[in-house]
């Protein structure tokens, strides 16, 4: 069976477990979960411990009170798939914040981008999508405005102001 399978396998039979109003608090848990396992430091002490009792007592040590997350990740320790946890843990994260709409944003253009440009194109894409938006603005080589909203990449290489312009003729057209 494939890693991707694996992850959404173990994910959706975990989410199976958790109520919608368990979201908020679980998705706080799964965020410290995920900075602390991105850091290299920590994937060598997870890597160098022998027993996987104390791996499983380390992970625990930053889970804050949550048996189910416990739990689950005992089961995953015991199955010897805590090489899995982060990718486990970005997959549930990402199937959150689909479940409350919000999405992040990257917003990448070689000139520098404006915020009053970010913040109308921001409300737009917000009311069209009917989601909360998170922003991230980068620098690249495009000439014009590459706009990124999760899976769903936007490219276009037009100047800023035509970008508004179209935009807003398109959602008041559709009203």
């Amino acid at each position: 069976m494939s890693q991707n399978k694996l992850v959404a396998n173990y994910s959706n039979a975990f989410l199976n477990l958790i109520e919608k109003n368990e979201y908020k608090s679980l998705e706080e848990n799964l965020i410290v979960l995920d900075l602390v396992l991105q850091n290299s430091d920590v994937k060598s002490v997870i890597n160098g411990l022998d027993d996987s009792r104390k791996k499983l007592e380390f992970i625990n040590s930053f889970i804050n009170d949550d048996k189910k997350l416990s739990n689950f990740v005992s089961l995953l320790n015991c199955e010897n798939r805590l090489n899995i946890l982060c990718d486990i843990v970005t997959y549930i994260i990402k199937f959150i914040n689909n479940e409350n709409r919000n999405f992040e944003v990257k917003y990448a253009s070689k000139l520098p981008i404006q915020n009053n440009d970010v913040k109308e194109l921001n409300e737009l894409f917000s009311k069209k999508l009917d989601a909360n938006l998170a922003q991230v603005i980068e620098e690249n080589d495009l000439n014009g405005l590459k706009v990124s909203i999760d899976d769903l990449n936007i490219a276009v290489k037009i100047s800023m102001s035509d970008l508004k312009q179209r935009l807003k003729k398109h959602i008041f057209k559709n009203f």
